[in-house]
């Protein structure tokens, strides 16, 4: 439900959860153009398509190449990395 607006599968009646509606996620455009995500063998980055629509995009072994140290470190350590680019 990165993509889209109410179509987690979180129910709002579990207290345990947030950003049911997706809307946490999509409050990062706030301060970030194109948030990325690595996580495991997956690297993407999120753009807008300028019609409010989210589209993932691959991060490629170059690009990876090319993200600050702090964050692939995280990343190879086995952690999943949200990397807010401002």
């Amino acid at each position: 439900a990165l993509c889209d607006i109410s179509r987690s599968p979180k129910s709002r009646l579990d207290g345990s959860t947030t950003g049911y509606k997706g809307i946490g996620w999509k409050s990062v455009f706030r301060v970030c153009d194109s948030p990325h995500v690595l996580s495991g063998a997956w690297r993407f980055r999120f753009r807008s398509n300028g019609l409010g629509l989210l589209t993932p995009e691959w991060i490629d072994d170059a690009e990876y190449q090319r993200l600050p140290r702090d964050v692939t470190g995280a990343h190879q350590t086995g952690n999943p990395v949200f990397f807010l680019p401002l």
